[in-house]
């Protein structure tokens, strides 16, 4: 499909000003238009991309440009995905699992600019929070939403339910309700599998939890799981894809889902998740 305008969003770490604009500068080679959201743009890229505010810059725009890590990648999603626009990743992170490029490979998007590319959808997260029948948190994630006990209070219990069957209660540090992108995220280090992230379903994994039986579990995407603080425990963060969290207690009801919106990720080199799992964790073959 042809495009004709790119939104940027360059993150603030050392390179990533230099490679945005070398980017940028492939783009308009091919005739077309650069702009950048100027609330996630590098200082020192904002006048040669001709920045603006983010929901301006959106108008028109056909696909983002995102240069840094996987956060910054979430972030731009969140604002995306309810326009379907596609991201292309170039990494300037230390992982970069959604990334496509490296900052040595942007010989591709000349390619990408000829319509030598696919796009790739993945499953997001739609999380609400009620509190006295009054909604206090609507929001959209990629990766996962989180549940960690607050400062250095004492574990947490959590009843863990899907639709109305109860499944688990656990006795820990939290709890992870990821998608199968974020799957390589948080969820992995806890101990929860790697999942295809093409795929259309809810991991649920306790952190750090006290006792041998509680295990991840892998649901089906038209679940909806709740999640019940015990009654005197206070003092939870509920976090969606580590953006700013909202404290969380025994009388909130917190239900995860699947959103309406999904992520549109552009793929240009026509790698499997295998190899880049195997890349970017440094396994041998």
């Amino acid at each position: 499909m042809p495009f004709y305008q790119v939104i940027f969003y360059v993150s603030h770490r050392p390179g990533c000003a230099a490679l945005a604009l070398r980017c940028a500068d492939i783009f308009r080679a091919h005739g077309v238009r650069v702009t950048a959201a100027a609330e996630y743009c590098a200082k020192e890229a904002q006048a040669a991309l001709g920045a603006q505010p983010e929901a301006e810059a959106l108008d028109g725009t056909d696909v983002a440009v995102v240069v840094g890590g996987d956060g910054s990648i979430l972030r731009a999603a969140h604002a995306l995905a309810p326009r379907g626009i596609p991201i292309l990743g170039v990494n300037m992170g230390r992982v970069g699992f959604m990334s496509e490029l490296e900052p040595n490979e942007l010989d591709a998007v000349d390619a990408m600019c000829r319509g030598e590319y696919d796009t790739e959808e993945r499953m997001m997260l739609r999380t609400t929070v009620r509190r006295e029948g009054n909604l206090l948190l609507d929001a959209h994630s990629l990766n996962d939403v989180t549940i960690n006990r607050a400062g250095n209070r004492k574990l947490i219990e959590l009843d863990i339910w899907s639709d109305a069957q109860f499944i688990s209660k656990f006795r820990a540090d939290g709890v992870i309700v990821a998608t199968p992108t974020g799957s390589t995220a948080y969820s992995m280090s806890a101990g929860g599998p790697i999942i295809e992230p093409t795929l259309h379903n809810l991991t649920i994994t306790p952190i750090c939890a006290q006792g041998l039986y509680a295990k991840s579990f892998v649901l089906a995407p038209n679940r909806r799981v709740s999640v019940k603080i015990a009654d005197g425990h206070r003092g939870a963060i509920l976090t969606p894809d580590g953006q700013e969290g909202v404290c969380v207690s025994s009388e909130d009801k917190i239900m995860i889902s699947q959103s309406p919106y999904v992520t549109r990720l552009v793929r240009i080199k026509g790698k499997s998740i295998y190899e880049i799992i195997r890349d970017k964790l440094n396994i041998d073959h």
